[in-house]
């Protein structure tokens, strides 16, 4: 098992102890902090010569962006990233239309749900599968024994629950007539959710931090990702999960550290059908 890390700035790499990083590719990405452009993407690539480099294109392609994306894919194939994470199926016709040898990354967020869709897009070129957050542990390992990909899951962050190109934020204090901030906000319902948006549109994500300590002891997953946006205590925490992936035991720190939310690792999603509806 690799650790992962999606950065939240540029010093984040200099960090120790993780094996691979994940950026955002400039324009074609959303919910990364750090997106780059393919230059910039390079220069990491030479810096830091002993990490894995993926690169995220997470976001649905417009007929306009076409041009810039296979550019940037060629680009990206020239500089020998290890692999690209895909949304839009445009990545992966490019890559087969233009024959690069770029590795791909199944990242269609809440639909990595299962090993016959990820055998698929295997047979189809892709080596790599991002599974949802939304799947119990069981169904990780079912995943992982039964699928021909290498698997990456967040171990630690906060999740997305979801994305949309409407500027709701803007659309929100406009409506109150409160010019917008342009910063990160939390909703306070039941459970707190944070609230973000850019230029891709606005994010939402449930406001607990997931610790998936139990994916790095009781998990055959390849890649375990730590997302470090809006956390505290970085190297603290990378640390202390290098010791679990050593064979430490370090959960009850872990939990002090972060929280004990541990997601849908152990809760099972159940569809119910209310009473005299079909």
């Amino acid at each position: 098992m690799k650790l992962v890390i999606i950065p939240e700035k540029l010093e984040d790499l200099e960090l120790q102890k993780y094996d691979a990083y994940i950026v955002g590719l400039d324009k074609l990405s959303t919910n990364y902090c750090l997106e780059l452009s393919s230059e910039e993407i390079k220069k990491l690539k030479d810096k830091y010569p002993d990490k894995e480099c993926f690169v995220a294109i997470n976001k649905n392609i417009f007929n306009d962006e076409l041009e810039y994306l296979e550019k940037s894919l060629k680009s990206l194939d020239e500089i020998g990233v290890n692999g690209v994470l895909f949304y839009d199926l445009a990545v992966l016709y490019l890559k087969k239309k233009l024959h690069l040898k770029l590795d791909l990354v199944w990242n269609q967020t809440h639909l990595v749900t299962n090993y016959n869709t990820c055998n698929y897009y295997y047979q189809n070129g892709v080596k790599y599968a991002f599974l949802a957050s939304e799947i119990t542990l069981d169904e990780i390992n079912e995943i992982c024994s039964k699928a021909k990909t290498k698997t990456f899951a967040l171990a630690f962050g906060y999740p997305i629950m979801s994305h949309t190109r409407r500027s709701l934020l803007t659309n929100y204090f406009k409506n109150e007539q409160i010019p917008f901030d342009g910063k990160m906000h939390t909703i306070k319902e039941k459970e707190e959710y944070l609230i973000k948006e850019d230029e891709t549109g606005t994010s939402i994500l449930y406001g607990k931090i997931l610790n998936g300590v139990k994916l790095l002891t009781d998990s055959n997953i390849d890649y375990a990702v730590i997302n470090l946006f809006n956390l505290e205590d970085k190297e603290k925490l990378i640390s202390m999960v290098n010791d679990v992936m050593n064979g430490l035991d370090r959960e009850e720190q872990l939990t002090s550290l972060i929280g004990d939310y541990t997601g849908f690792l152990f809760k099972k999603t159940i569809f119910k059908v209310k009473k005299d509806e079909k």
